[in-house]
Formats: C-alpha cells, sequence, structure tokens
C-alpha cells in the first residue's frame, strides 16, 4: 500500500473502492456520492459518520491531511502525464490505466475541482521554447506509466488549453525566426520531444525517413543549420541511408535535401559531396524508375560536375556511361541536367573524356540534337528554353571532345564523321541557333574536318532543313552579314560576331582544300563582289579585314580564277577601297595582300 493511503494513516475514508477504468468510456468524473479513487475503504470508526462529514476533530484533521495528500498526488500524476495524455499513447502504444483524483472533501473547503486548480499544468506554464522543452521529466517516461487521452484531457481546465496552443504558437513561430540560435533552440526541442515517440506514431518506417527529410531540407534552409549539418557528418549518413534504399518519396526527399546543400554560393558544400563518391552513389541511383528522383540526381550531379580538383582524384566513367544512357528520354527537363553534368565533366578531365568517347558520347550527343524539336510536342511552359540549352550543352560537349588532335579527340572526331546524318544534323543547328550556338557548331565542324579530311565531302550536297542552303553558302552569308552590320552591333554583341568571323575563315581555309567545295565558293564570290564588304570597322580591328584579303589573294592566285579580279575592281567604290590597304601601311601584311590582288588586274588585261 502507498505511504499516502488511509491504511497507513489508520483514517476512516469516505470513499468506496473502486479500480481506475483504462478506457475513455468509462473513465467519466466522478460522482459525490460515488468517488473514483485509487485508495482503500477501511471501515468508519463512527457509526454517526457520514461520507462528508467526519465524525469528530480529530477525524476532520486527518480527512484534511489525507486530501491534501491525494490532491498533491494528482498534480504530481497529472504533470508526470501530461504530455503524454496529449497524443493518447506512449512508445509502447499501450492506453493509460489510471484516472484522476477529484477531491470532494467538505468541511475543509475542498471543491470538487480544487486539485486542478492547484494543479495547473505543472510546469506547462513556465516552459521555456528553447530548453524545458527537452527535459527528461515530459520526455522520458517509464513504460508502466501509460496514458489515456480521455483520462488526462477530462480533468483539464479551458485556461490549460489555451495555454498548450499559445506553447504550440511560440514554437512554430521560433523555427520560423530571423535569429538562428532561436531556430536552433526550438529545432532541438522539437528533436527531443519527438525523438522516442516517432517509431510510434508513424508504422511505416519509410513515411517517417521522408518526415525526417522534410525536416532537414527545412532547416538547411538557412547557412548556420547547413555547417552544422555538415560538421555533424549529415551529409556522410545521408548518402549512406540513400546507398540503401530503395522507396521513391524518400530518395527524392533525401535527394533534394542534397541538392539544397549543394545549390549554394560556396563551392566547399559541392566538395564535400565529392569527396564522399557521392557522385557515384547518385550515379548508381540512375536506374531508378522514377521520373522526379532522376530529375533531383541528375540536377545535383550537373551541380558538382564543375569541380575540376574534388572531381580529378574521383573515378566516375560508370556515372557518366549512366548518364549517357538516360539521353534518349523523352523528357527535356531531364536531358538538360545530364548533358550539363556532361558538359562541366568534360572541360578540363582526359580520363573523363576518354570515359565518355568509350561510352560513344559524340554518337548519342548527335542523336539528342537530331531530335531535340520533338521536345515541342510536350506541354512545357518553358521548353523552347530547355531545347536551346540542351543545344549548346551537347555543342559545348562536343567541342570539348574534339577540341585536342590526341587519341581521345581523334576518336571522338570519328564517331562524328561516321554517324549517319551528322552532316545533316550540324548544318541544322549552324542554320537554326543563335550566334553563341552557331559559334560552337562552327568549332565542332572545324574540328572534324580538320581530323577526318574525308568529312567535308558530306557536304557538297547536304542542305540545311530551313533555308535549303549548303555549308558552303551558308558561312559565306554570315560572312557578308557580319562585316555590313558589324559597326551598328552593340559592343557586346560585336565579341561575338568578331569570334563568329575567326571561325568562319578557319572553317573556309579547310573547305578549301577540298576542289568541289573550292568551286561553289568561287561561284559565290563570282556572282558577289567582297570587296566592298572591307570598309574599316570603327573598333579600328583590321584582323577581320587581314584574313579576308589573305583569303581572297589566296582565292585569286589560282590561274584558273584569276578572272575574279577583274569583276571585283570593276566598280569605282572596290578600286577605292583596295587602293585604301594598297597604301595601309600600319599592317604591311594587308598591304602586301592588297598589292597582290591589284598587280592581278593587268595579268587580266594583258
Amino acid at each position: 500500500m502507498d505511504s499516502l493511503s488511509s491504511a497507513a494513516y489508520a483514517v476512516p475514508s469516505p470513499y468506496d473502492q473502486q479500480q481506475p477504468s483504462t478506457s475513455a468510456a468509462t473513465c467519466a468524473m466522478a460522482r459525490p456520492n460515488t468517488p473514483q479513487t485509487p485508495f482503500g475503504r477501511p471501515s468508519f470508526a463512527s457509526t454517526n459518520a457520514s461520507p462528508f462529514r467526519p465524525a469528530n476533530a480529530s477525524d476532520a484533521v486527518r480527512l484534511r491531511e489525507t486530501c491534501a495528500a491525494r490532491n498533491m498526488q494528482t498534480a504530481q500524476w497529472m504533470d508526470n502525464q501530461y504530455l503524454s495524455g496529449i497524443s493518447g499513447y506512449h512508445y509502447n502504444g499501450m492506453q493509460s490505466g489510471a484516472c484522476s483524483v477529484m477531491s470532494a472533501a467538505s468541511g475543509g473547503g475542498m471543491s470538487v475541482m480544487s486539485g486542478m486548480s492547484q494543479m495547473s499544468l505543472g510546469n506547462m506554464s513556465q516552459l521555456s521554447i528553447c530548453t524545458q522543452l527537452t527535459e527528461p521529466h515530459y520526455t522520458q517516461v517509464p513504460p508502466y506509466q501509460t496514458t489515456s487521452v480521455a483520462s488526462s484531457m477530462e480533468n483539464i481546465d479551458p485556461s490549460n488549453i489555451y495555454e498548450i496552443n499559445r506553447q504550440v504558437n511560440t514554437l512554430i513561430l521560433s523555427l520560423r525566426h530571423d535569429d538562428p540560435e532561436i531556430r536552433r533552440k526550438a529545432a532541438n526541442s522539437v528533436q527531443g520531444m519527438a525523438r522516442q515517440r516517432l517509431l510510434a506514431m508513424v508504422s511505416n518506417h519509410a513515411t517517417l525517413r521522408e518526415l525526417i527529410c522534410h525536416f532537414l531540407q527545412f532547416v538547411l534552409e538557412h547557412t548556420i543549420e547547413q555547417e552544422y549539418f555538415v560538421r555533424s557528418k549529415g551529409m556522410e549518413k545521408l548518402l549512406e541511408f540513400m546507398s540503401c534504399e530503395h522507396e521513391e518519396k524518400v530518395l527524392r526527399s533525401s535527394a533534394t535535401t542534397l541538392l539544397t546543400l549543394i545549390s549554394t554560393e560556396s563551392a566547399k558544400y559541392g566538395m564535400e559531396f565529392v569527396r564522399l563518391e557521392g557522385v557515384q552513389t547518385f550515379g548508381s541511383l540512375l536506374a531508378h524508375g522514377s521520373t522526379m528522383l532522376l530529375h533531383e540526381i541528375l540536377h545535383c550531379l550537373a551541380a558538382v560536375g564543375d569541380l575540376k580538383e574534388a572531381l580529378e582524384t574521383q573515378d566516375i566513367g560508370s556515372t557518366i556511361t549512366s548518364v549517357l544512357q538516360l539521353m534518349g528520354a523523352h523528357d527535356p527537363i531531364l536531358v538538360n541536367h545530364g548533358t550539363a553534368f556532361l558538359l562541366n565533366v568534360s572541360a578540363n578531365s582526359i580520363r573523363n573524356k576518354m570515359s565518355m568517347v568509350a561510352a560513344q558520347a559524340p554518337d548519342i550527343l548527335l542523336s539528342v540534337l537530331s531530335h531535340r524539336n520533338n521536345y515541342l510536342t510536350i506541354p512545357l511552359a518553358n521548353v523552347r528554353q530547355l531545347i536551346a540549352s540542351i543545344t549548346d550543352n551537347v555543342l559545348i560537349c562536343l567541342a570539348n571532345l574534339t577540341r585536342n588532335q590526341d587519341e581521345c579527340g581523334r576518336s571522338a572526331c570519328i564517331q562524328i564523321a561516321r554517324k549517319i546524318e551528322s552532316a545533316k544534323t550540324l548544318l541544322n543547328v549552324l542554320a537554326s541557333g543563335s550566334v553563341e550556338c552557331q559559334n560552337r557548331a562552327l568549332m565542332v565542324l572545324y574540328n572534324t574536318n580538320l581530323c577526318v579530311s574525308e568529312y567535308k565531302l558530306f557536304f557538297l550536297d547536304t542542305v540545311d532543313d530551313y533555308n535549303q542552303s549548303n555549308l558552303v553558302t551558308f558561312i559565306l552569308r554570315l560572312l557578308w552579314n557580319n562585316f555590313v552590320q558589324f559597326n551598328n552591333f552593340s559592343d557586346a554583341e560585336r565579341v561575338h560576331r568578331r569570334k563568329q568571323i575567326d571561325r568562319v575563315f578557319r572553317l573556309l581555309a579547310i573547305l578549301s582544300k577540298s576542289e568541289e567545295l573550292l568551286d561553289q565558293v568561287t561561284a559565290i564570290f563570282r556572282e558577289h563582289n567582297p570587296l566592298p564588304l572591307l570598309r574599316p570597322f570603327r573598333t579600328n580591328d583590321f584582323g577581320a579585314h587581314r584574313d579576308f584579303l589573305e583569303y581572297l589573294d589566296v582565292l585569286s592566285s589560282d590561274p584558273k580564277r584569276v578572272d575574279l579580279v577583274s569583276k571585283w575592281l570593276s566598280t569605282p567604290e572596290s578600286q577605292q577601297i583596295l587602293h585604301f590597304y594598297c597604301q595601309y601601311q600600319m599592317d604591311p601584311k594587308i598591304m602586301g595582300h592588297a598589292r597582290n590582288i591589284g598587280s592581278r588586274l593587268q595579268q587580266v588585261k594583258v
């Protein structure tokens, strides 16, 4: 028997003994004539004793002491069980077997709710969001102290319900506070309260893990939480978790959490991700069938693909192969992220380039270019922007692979040359893209034709689908437009146009090594006089003029084409421009090429 029981005091009890109900339906408020109590019922010492009136003064004193002790025990029980009573379950999932005690003593001025008025939820009104929510007093309850929703809530004063709501609102506001320390302490309070109860509240562990990932994503939106998470090896644990997880929602939430980290301005989190072999871990997840998960994974890979120093020590060949296998998907978002990753890893790493070439990357990427307009059937608001981004990514990647004339570069060029309809694909990109896109396509064409001399023959009869023009006609049209409009372009645009002029001349020199293509060039220059294009630029940049005069000098030096000079100098304007360059002493090369062209006019007359 408890030390506070009536037997220990040997005081007659005015109550009948009843076992407290363990169900919400039977644990109702006790009536005054049949109150519920955990104490026994000894026989009354007086025949005149009444349930509400002590037999004598001595009994009254003892009765008041007993009631006070019972009220204290009730307050302690409610204080210990309060937080558990809110949910109705403890970690073992059992309902409470204890009911509250309602004091009904008379003579001492105690009302039915007197015990409740003294309890006042224990320390709940004094709880600190930052500290006391994590005290063992509220979070650690022995297994035998189980709680019933009804048995606890039936005795809670409405003012205490208001206090609970106030505490919850304060906690929510603290989680969104501007002060990172307040957010940290509030999050710690939530963690302390929830740690022992989550598994009992969520029967599906996959759902629980997803909730944890969503919580992590919320916390990681702030810099101080990110630093603490990484410093506490949170990224390492999350990657280990993903390597053995199969639930799609859980994996996607985890990938989103990591993306939040590595997408920050600082590269240190991305470098930590690479160091922990996150690229390899994500590569192994690319076989998953979830489109949304693949979007998140490829977005993460694209975000760390440019970390050259971190990736130098990593073997990511298997991840590169897995990404390339997804490039045939009819999903512009997926392909955009995938091609962004490929162009980044191909930028400066010979090993990654070799892995890409071994996996037939040039062939696959050309197929992406060939079918990129099929994405227009997908109802996405930004589908055209995605197509433009994919086109740029692929062209940069192909330029990276073919840039150097080493074994890897030659293999990439050979794959492009052997690809059926590759000439048509590149010509269509050249005819439909922006200036930057055209410049990249010109680079790929130049690299491939330089390495594979036979490749230029594919452009003899190939025309684009937009203008029905062959390669020679199109690049000379670019040259004409750039020279005519150069002074009208903005300063930023002139940079791209100047680069395009240089690349056109480089490609034109390679194509002119084919007699058939040179005949096409000659026919155009016979029909259109190039000398009026050579008016000086306002930038006083005569490098393009020097290259143009050099090409015309070489072209007209052939006896079969010397008659071109008489056509070019048939107008006073052309004669004036050529005379200007014949006297241009600031650049001897320009002056030499101009005089060579002028001297051939005499040969034609003779």
